[in-house]
């Protein structure tokens, strides 16, 4: 199943998450630079954008899995 990990870089539970993204091998890990644990508020044009990337992606039937930094 694929999964969408979406975290602030300075995210307090940035560890717990990336535990998670371990455990999940299909997960697409995004990290948004500059914020914490807030990222709908902080980059909502950049999580809106994860998302629909994501979306998109999983429609087409390419791979979901991977990290990107934003």
């Amino acid at each position: 199943m694929p999964v969408l990990l979406a975290m602030g870089e300075n995210d307090p539970v940035h560890s717990a998450l990336a535990v998670m993204a371990r455990e999940l091998p299909h997960a697409r890990r995004v990290t948004f630079g500059g914020t914490g644990h807030g990222v709908p508020a902080q980059n909502t044009a950049a999580f809106i954008e994860a998302i629909e990337a994501f979306y998109h992606d999983v429609a087409a039937g390419r791979p979901a899995a991977g990290e990107v930094n934003l």
